[in-house]
């Protein structure tokens, strides 16, 4: 069994030509179930733009049932050119896995692999980015 990861800071890097590492600290621990960690430092420490990553796994809701594992990825967008900043939009991501019962870790390692090869940028990651379906 592997071991449980604990909340600290996690660094994701952003998708400029030279990288900027965006530094998520935890911000709730996930007693109500999903832990969440906050990017405090970008968009002026303005907490209406602070991105947001939460973390989430659902247990089978009956034996042998399946697992779900959620990730949500939340980047506010703000309008600073006013006083007040407003927030005009924002960007983001929401992946559900589902696992049956029966699976094994290399089954859900084998899911998650084959999802980050398809939105790496050799797969669909740049249509995601020019907003293109494939032909």
């Amino acid at each position: 069994m592997a071991a449980m990861t604990n909340m600290s800071q996690m660094t994701l890097n952003d998708g400029a030509t030279t990288p900027v590492g965006h530094i998520f600290s935890p911000a709730s621990n996930g007693n109500d179930g999903v832990a969440r960690w906050q990017d405090r430092e970008h968009n002026g420490g303005i907490a209406l733009g602070f991105s947001t990553f939460t973390f989430s796994v659902r247990e089978p809701l009956k034996v042998g049932g399946p697992s779900k594992v959620r990730c949500v990825l939340t980047v506010p967008k703000l309008d600073t050119t006013t006083v007040v900043p407003t927030l005009i939009g924002w960007n983001g991501v929401t992946v559900e896995f589902s696992f049956a019962g029966v699976s094994t870790r290399q089954d859900r390692l084998d899911v998650r692999s084959m999802l980050l090869n398809a939105i790496s940028a050799g797969g669909l990651g740049d249509n995601i980015v020019d907003l293109q379906r494939p032909y």
